[in-house]
């Protein structure tokens, strides 16, 4: 089953998100710190995916694998790497999370 579930960046912070209210209604989502939160913040989705250390994988991570490193996006209807390739064809046995696109804009 489809997990789903969010992070959020602002201001140099990544916030947890958590659902709030019904399940049926999961356009509804808060984090510990919203009032903090400005207008700038970035949603990132998970992707369902899991590295080889076992972390979540998210749009915006950045994965590697090797000297092979490339970040994650999402082009409805599917999630692919920043080159176009799709992430549904490809084991990520090897792929290790090592920042995102926010915090580590220099990887």
């Amino acid at each position: 089953m489809k997990q789903i579930k969010f992070r959020a960046y602002d201001n140099g912070v990544m916030y947890a998100m958590a659902m709030v209210g019904e399940p049926a209604n999961p356009s509804v989502w808060t984090t510990a710190n919203w009032r903090e939160c400005t207008d700038n913040v970035i949603l990132m989705q998970f992707t369902n995916l899991i590295d080889k250390n076992g972390k979540d994988i998210y749009e915006g991570d950045i994965l590697k694998n090797g000297d092979w490193v490339r970040s994650v996006t999402y082009d409805a209807p599917e999630y692919k790497f920043d080159e176009g390739k799709s992430l549904i064809s490809i084991s990520f046995k090897d792929f290790e999370v090592v920042g995102n696109v926010y915090e580590n804009k220099n990887i």
